[in-house]
């Protein structure tokens, strides 16, 4: 019998040619993933504590009329970030979420910078201002209109929104006093 097979070095050199293949294959598909999924996950780093609530303010619950008065301030700069970074941060900003606690839930607002809301219940305190986002160093207040079912709300929060569509963790809370 004159059976002749693949030499021993012909048969390494297609093992280690199918093994970088699928190296780079699963390469192709891996190494794209990781990249969103960390950019995903730090896109909120800058925005911590991007908004905050203007403590000097009337951040207070009137219960009569149904209304809560929160104000918002945007923060001049990022710890630790220079103030043309900062800038560059107000760009991703598409606004915040109010969230208002009370004994058994939660109301949410969504305020954007195209000057919306997500409940015609959240006006500027000046009502015939339209909605705006703070720049970084500005504040507005801001006011709940609540539905009187509602009672027992303890505190509000806000949270950073940015125009990627994520919404961040919880950059500030205030607990709300009576007006």
């Amino acid at each position: 019998m004159n059976k002749r097979g693949i030499s021993p070095v012909i048969a390494t050199v297609l093992i280690l040619m199918v093994t970088i293949a699928a190296v780079a294959m699963l390469a192709g598909f891996i190494v794209p993933y990781v990249k969103k999924t960390l950019s995903e996950g730090t896109e909120c780093l800058d925005y911590k504590d991007y908004f905050q609530f203007e403590e000097s303010a009337n951040n207070c619950i009137d219960s009569t009329n149904h209304k809560i008065n929160v104000s918002v301030k945007a923060i001049a700069t990022e710890a630790g970030k220079n103030i043309s970074k900062a800038g560059e941060s107000e760009k991703n900003i598409a606004g915040f979420n109010l969230v208002f606690n009370y004994k058994d839930g939660s109301q949410v607002a969504k305020v954007r910078t195209d000057g919306t809301a997500s409940d015609s219940a959240i006006k500027m305190f000046v009502a015939s201002k339209p909605i705006t986002i703070p720049r970084q160093g500005e504040w507005f207040t801001y006011v709940y209109n609540f539905p009187p079912n509602l009672l027992g709300f303890t505190n509000a929060e806000v949270y950073p929104a940015l125009k990627s569509g994520r919404v961040c963790d919880r950059s500030d809370s205030i607990r709300l006093i009576n007006c």
